[in-house]
C-alpha cells in the first residue's frame, strides 16, 4: 500500500502523517488490515492518494477526510477488494478517477463519500460494487461516466436519488438515467432512513426512534416520559397513564 507515493512500512504505519502531503491522523493496522483516516488530508501531484495492494483492505473514515489530486492520477485505487467505511465523510477529487476499482471489488458502507473526476466511482469492467447504508456523491466530467465500468452494481439499505429513476444498466454496465442514457453529470445515492421499532407499547402505541424522546405526544400520556434504547431505560417524570381499552398490545 501507497499514500501519496510512499509505501506504508512497519516504520511509518503508525503515523502516516509523516508523509509529505499527508496532515491529521492516518495510521495503518496490519493485522486487522484497517486504514484509518481521522480529519485527515492526502494531496499530491505526483501519485495516486492512495493505492492498495492489499486483499481486504478496509479504509475506516472519521471526521472530515479529503483526498485531493492535482495530476493524472487516481484519488484512491484498489487493486485488490477494498471496502471503504465509518461514521465520517471522505472527500476524494481527482483529474482522473477519483475512487478506482482495479482489480478488485469494491464495497461503500455506512458513510459519506464524495467522489469528483474525470470519472466519479469507476472500475476496470469485471469488478463489482456494493453501496450499502451510505449517503454518495459521485460525478463525472461530463464526458465520462459518474458511475460506471462495473460488472454489477448492488444497492442495501440506499437508493438513487439524482437522477430520478438512475439504475444500474447491465449491457453499460454503468448508472443511467430512466432514459437509459449514460450518466456523467452528479449521481446522488442517500441511505434509506431505518426507524427501529422496540418491543415496548405505551397506552397501546410502540416505542420506535420517532417517539421514544417524547413519548407524551401518544394519546392518553401527560408529564415527561422517554425512553433510552441504548440503556434500556424508560424514564417517567410526573406522568400520568390513561387507557381504558383492554387487550394486547
Amino acid at each position: 500500500m501507497w499514500v501519496a507515493g510512499t509505501q506504508v512500512s512497519d516504520d511509518n504505519r503508525g503515523d502516516l502523517s509523516a508523509i509529505d502531503g499527508v496532515t491529521g491522523q492516518v495510521s495503518y493496522n496490519p493485522e486487522t488490515k484497517v486504514l484509518r483516516l481521522q480529519d485527515a488530508t492526502i494531496t499530491s501531484s505526483s501519485a495516486i492518494g492512495i493505492r492498495s495492494a492489499i486483499d481486504g483492505l478496509t479504509i475506516e473514515v472519521a471526521g472530515t477526510n479529503s483526498v485531493n489530486i492535482d495530476g493524472p492520477y487516481a484519488a484512491i485505487q484498489g487493486q485488490q477488494a477494498l471496502t471503504i467505511n465509518g461514521n465520517g465523510t471522505l472527500n476524494t477529487q481527482s483529474q482522473n478517477c477519483a475512487v478506482f476499482a482495479f482489480g478488485g471489488n469494491l464495497t461503500i458502507e455506512n458513510c459519506t463519500l464524495s467522489a469528483k473526476g474525470s470519472y466519479g466511482i469507476s472500475a476496470s469492467y469485471s469488478e463489482t460494487l456494493v453501496i450499502r447504508k451510505a449517503n454518495i456523491t459521485a460525478v463525472g466530467n461530463g464526458e465520462n461516466g459518474s458511475m460506471c465500468d462495473f460488472s454489477n452494481i448492488t444497492l442495501e439499505d440506499c437508493s438513487i436519488t439524482q437522477p430520478v429513476g438512475g439504475h444500474f444498466d447491465e449491457n453499460q454496465q454503468s448508472i443511467v438515467d430512466a432514459d437509459g442514457n449514460y450518466v456523467t453529470s452528479e449521481v446522488k445515492i442517500e441511505a434509506t432512513k431505518v426507524t427501529n421499532k422496540y418491543e415496548l407499547y405505551v397506552a397501546g402505541t410502540q416505542v420506535t426512534d420517532d417517539n421514544r424522546e417524547d413519548l407524551s405526544a401518544i394519546e392518553g400520556v401527560t408529564g415527561q416520559m422517554s425512553y433510552d434504547p441504548q440503556t434500556n431505560t424508560l424514564t417517567l417524570n410526573n406522568v400520568n397513564i390513561q387507557f381504558t381499552t383492554g387487550g394486547f398490545p
